[in-house]
């Protein structure tokens, strides 16, 4: 049976590190920057989990950290001061194919990072009972063939990046600027599903852009076909288009004016005006 650490209410301006088998937050907590590590156990047990009970708040002024062996439960509410990142890691370590997310609060963060880890067993992320995830900046990391992602409320982002080895749902709602962006995010560049599924809805009524018009490619790549970001200057839409033309061999010409063209005089015109017959 997994040893766990259950943890009435802590209020530290300090960093907090905690470490143990399995973790419960069952009171608010308060602190500085908080890592939380329920370790995997030696041998494997399926306990190793870190749980946010419902009504319960767990607040950092720094970054905040959850590394599970196992499992993540947030059914309360977990989140970073403005300008730090909340990262929820699962299956960290793992060595008894078991891990995941289920989220009935809230989790975010300026930046929220959600990694479940490399399984083939299904260890994604779940949305329940209208739990949800907000951030500014919103990663979605997983290498392994189980680890999708189920994020079907409506969820507050500003720019959304991923690298998924298994489908990604994301309805999403624009966090302030009226716009959700598929952009750069702790140096992911755009959405890679690696040939699975891609679902990304803006609810609403606001704008989803792809692309924020820098430089950097931030490619959408799902069921194995590539789309290229939409940038808002013309000319390198334009240089696009040319470049699409010349891989696929059209060769196209612009079309000429539609005026009526004039005929090159003939041969008698020409000698008529020079005054020589027709006939000769």
């Amino acid at each position: 049976m997994t040893k766990s650490l259950g943890l009435s209410p802590v209020n530290t301006n300090g960093p907090v590190t905690l470490t143990a088998p399995a973790v419960t937050f069952a009171a608010d907590t308060n602190s500085g920057a908080l890592t939380v590590t329920a370790r995997e156990s030696d041998p494997a047990d399926r306990g190793n989990s870190i749980t946010v009970n419902a009504n319960v708040t767990v607040s950092s002024a720094g970054d905040v950290v959850f590394r599970a062996g196992d499992f993540i439960i947030v059914d309360g509410n977990v989140g970073s001061a403005t300008g730090y990142q909340t990262t929820l890691q699962s299956a960290y370590g793992d060595n008894d194919a078991v891990g995941g997310m289920t989220i009935s609060g809230a989790a975010g963060g300026d930046t929220l990072t959600l990694d479940v880890g490399g399984l083939a067993t299904p260890s994604g992320v779940t949305e329940v009972n209208g739990g949800t995830v907000g951030s500014f900046n919103l990663v979605l990391l997983g290498s392994g063939l189980g680890g999708s992602f189920s994020l079907g409320n409506s969820n507050p982002v500003g720019t959304v990046a991923a690298r998924t080895n298994a489908p990604i749902v994301l309805r999403a709602g624009p966090i302030t600027s009226g716009t959700v962006t598929v952009g750069t995010v702790n140096g992911i560049n755009g959405i890679d599903t690696n040939g699975h599924d891609l679902s990304l809805t803006v609810v609403d009524a606001q704008r989803l852009q792809l692309g924020d018009g820098s430089s950097t490619p931030q490619p959408i790549t799902a069921v194995g076909c590539d789309g290229q970001p939409v940038h808002p200057d013309v000319h390198r839409l334009g240089e696009q288009r040319n470049r699409e033309r010349q891989l696929t061999g059209d060769r196209r010409q612009p079309r000429r004016s539609r005026g009526r063209r004039r005929r090159p005089p003939s041969r008698q015109r020409r000698r008529h005006r020079r005054g020589g017959s027709h006939f000769e």
